[in-house]
This record gives C-alpha cells, structure tokens and sequence, in this order.
C-alpha cells in the first residue's frame, strides 16, 4: 500500500492468500470487500447499473453501485477473489483501478453529471488473488498488460510443520485449556489431532497421486478440508456426543444397534458398555471420539461421488481415528 500499487498474490488452492489479505485488513483496523469473480461476472455487476425501484408508491428508475463502487466510495479495501477468473471486459473496465494513482475514476455507464460518476481512486488498497493456470477449473493467465499493473506475491504450499500449526489454531477452542471456563466443551485432543491431520496427509496423498478422487472432476485437500473439519465439529459435536450419552444412559433404547454402526452392547450388570471401550467410566471421551470420526467422514469421505474413493478414505480415518465395533 505504501507504494500504492495494487498487490497480486499468486498460490496453490488453499495457501492462505484470502486469509492473509483478510488478516492484515483486520490488524491493521481496516475493512475489506470481499468480491468472488468468475467467468460470469458482469461490469454492472462490480461497478453498476441502472434498476426500477419503487419511491413513495412510484416506480423509477435509479442508478444502484455495484461492489466495487460501494467500496471506493467508502474507502474500503477491495479483494478481487480469483481475479484471473474475470471475462476481458471486466479486466478492461477494472484496469484503472489498478493505476497508482489517488485520482477520481469514471465508474462505467454512470449516467451522472453532477460528479456522481466519479469514485475515489483505490489509492494501493486493491488485492487480488489467483490459482496457477496449471489448476483445474479453465482458469486462464492475466493479460500482460493487467498482469504488470501489480505488484506480485508468489506463495507455495504450506510444509507439514507450518499446516500443523495453522491446525492447531484452527481448533484451539475445540481443544483442552488449562484457563477454560467450565463449560467450555473439549471436541478433540491434542492427540486426537495429531490423529486427523494423519489421516489429512495419507488422504491428501492419495488424492495428489490419483488413486482417488478421479471420477466426479478434480479433487484437491487443503487447509480448507481441516477447516470444514473444526466448523462441523463446532456445530455438532456437542450434541452427537451428547446424544450417544443418552443412547447409553437409556439402555431399552439401544437394543443391538448401536449408533453410527458402533455396537453399544450390554455389560455384564444388564448396562450398555461404553461405545466398546471397556468401561462407563470413559463414555465421554469415547462419545467424543465416535462423535469426531463421523465429522471427519463426512467432510473428508462424503466429499468423493465414488463409492470406492469413500471406502479407501475410511480406511485411511479408521486407521488414525478407529472405533471399535461388534
């Protein structure tokens, strides 16, 4: 920003660039649009357009902002999303955004005459991202005329120790702390972690050498799957657990069924043994287990149209993640 250039930021699915722009916006007290582009995306639809909208019972036509002229005019960071995704005319018609230079832009179309036409230059607060045009989705190159209007950032994918660590503060407040108010809920430990992010790798491994994911288009695992992983577990692992806990506190209703496919079967006294686990003194870790196994399968298994890909990733989570079964 201090050079006032528009900054590019160039990466594998997954890297980090969104998160990134998106962070130093927040550190730094600022807001930041965020605009998903696509092949789809209109001029009107960033800069735009004139609508019918109803004034006092009549029906007029007005000029309404699009995005990006909202966030000129606000003075808000603009975060074009996979910029490189954006048609030829959208490129052209951001192109003066892209200057460095404060100065007022003509916002497209804009039928005004009184100064409303303009919209205060970006000033270096324009960002964008892309994937490699080697990455599926008939993601194309930016023009060299865009291209050299930036100031470009190019990111690699993470290593296992720095994806570690971006793990363990994704689920930080789904993990033990010694500082926890009481009912702050435990959905996984810190072994049980280690655990997923195993599971991560070998399937992510398998996706990367094509022994699935190949039918249903191309698949990708990234730091977004572990992220889908502690948003479920945040929404539903409490009450999975919860519900297993009632299953085995309510032994006429469990009968040889169990939950999930895992037995619940009847102890020695006529009571159901916890999940298998060989006592009802640890039924609540072994809720919690049963409950963060099926939030892996859904997010990582359910993900692949195949049923045999499924399989294969349900061997890799019962090896990390296994439960015992009847």
């Amino acid at each position: 920003a201090a050079s006032k250039s528009p900054l590019l930021l160039v990466g594998p699915p997954g890297a980090g660039k969104t998160f990134a722009v998106l962070q130093v916006a927040k550190l730094l007290g600022a807001t930041c649009a965020r605009i998903n582009c696509s092949q789809s995306a209109t001029v009107e639809q960033l800069f735009g357009n004139i609508m019918s909208v109803v004034r006092n019972g009549v029906r007029v036509f007005e000029w309404q902002d699009g995005s990006v002229t909202r966030a000129l005019r606000t003075g808000t960071w603009v975060l074009l999303d996979e910029v490189n995704l954006c048609p030829p005319e959208v490129l052209d018609a951001l192109g003066p955004l892209f200057q460095q230079s404060d100065r007022k832009i003509l916002i497209p179309g804009h039928p005004g005459t009184d100064g409303s036409q303009y919209a205060p230059g970006a000033n270096g607060r324009i960002f964008g991202t892309m994937n490699p045009a080697s990455v599926g989705g008939n993601r194309g190159r930016l023009p060299r005329s865009i291209a050299n209007l930036f100031a470009r950032v190019q990111l690699t994918e993470c290593s296992e120790e720095e994806l570690f660590e971006i793990a363990q503060c994704l689920f930080q407040d789904l993990l033990p702390r010694p500082d926890a108010s009481p009912d702050h809920y435990v959905a996984i430990t810190a072994e049980q972690l280690h655990q997923v992010f195993d599971a991560h790798l070998e399937i992510a491994q398998l996706v990367n050498d094509r022994s699935i994911g190949v039918a249903g288009g191309r698949h990708e695992l990234n730091m977004r799957d572990l992220a889908k992983l502690r948003d479920v577990l945040r929404g539903t692992s409490r009450d999975f657990a919860e519900h297993c806990r009632l299953l085995v506190d309510a032994p006429g209703l469990v009968g040889q069924h169990g939950v999930g496919g895992v037995s619940l079967r009847e102890g020695t006294q006529g009571k159901p043994d916890a999940l298998e686990a060989g006592g009802r003194h640890t039924a609540s870790s072994d809720h919690r287990a049963l409950a963060l196994r099926r939030c892996a399968e859904l997010v990582y298994a359910a993900q692949f149209p195949d049923p045999d890909d499924q399989a294969r990733v349900n061997q890799a989570l019962n090896k990390a993640l296994p439960l015992s079964s009847d």
